[in-house]
């Protein structure tokens, strides 16, 4: 993998442990689309303990550019607040999004269900460019997040995958999580 060695050090250097709110291969997937991608502005809604937020700023960090908006609903202790590439914002995600600049990249991983999730789809929207790439965590584990997903208007290219089920995750009765990727392409 061309990030390996990054990779190996995000591993090494996690101050939570590395398997914690997501699986470990997600944030290096993570991890090597905001390298790939190199956004400007990056979004990250529902950031709980901090383990995609980590790997995203760390591709942050290694592009030498771009800012992450991390948005939690709820109150959170966040490692990575003293980040300079990082506004973390508390509060309502439909309401929070609308007020961000234009977004290059935005991992969703907040509200869960098909009403949260479209309202969290319909304030993106307006701040997609054409060509950024939206990664949706959960796509498959939950029956709002499938649903919501399933429905993403026709200017997205979009393809879902299963994660692996790791024991720290196994809340779903065995289900992969999964994770579905889009890019918007008019």
């Amino acid at each position: 993998m061309k990030y390996q060695a990054e990779i190996d050090t995000i591993r090494a250097t996690h101050p939570d442990g590395y398997n914690v709110s997501c699986e470990p291969q997600v944030g290096e997937m993570l991890y090597a689309l905001v390298r790939l991608c190199q956004p400007v502005v990056a979004v990250e809604i529902g950031c709980f303990l901090g383990f995609s937020t980590y790997h995203i700023l760390s591709a942050l960090a290694a592009n030498g550019t771009g800012k992450l908006y991390a948005i939690e609903g709820r109150d959170f202790q966040q490692t990575f607040r003293d980040k300079p590439e990082c506004v973390f914002m508390l509060g309502d995600s439909h309401q929070l999004v609308p007020t961000l600049p234009p977004v290059d990249f935005a991992f969703v991983d907040g509200d869960h269900s098909y009403v949260g999730l479209s309202m969290d789809i319909a304030a993106l929207m307006p701040k997609l460019r054409i060509g950024s790439v939206v990664v949706f965590h959960d796509t498959e584990s939950y029956d709002g997040t499938l649903k919501a997903v399933a429905e993403l208007p026709k200017v997205f290219e979009k393809v879902t995958l299963p994660t692996p089920i790791v024991p720290e995750r196994a809340l779903w009765e065995g289900k992969p999580s999964g994770i579905t990727i889009v890019r918007k392409v008019a």
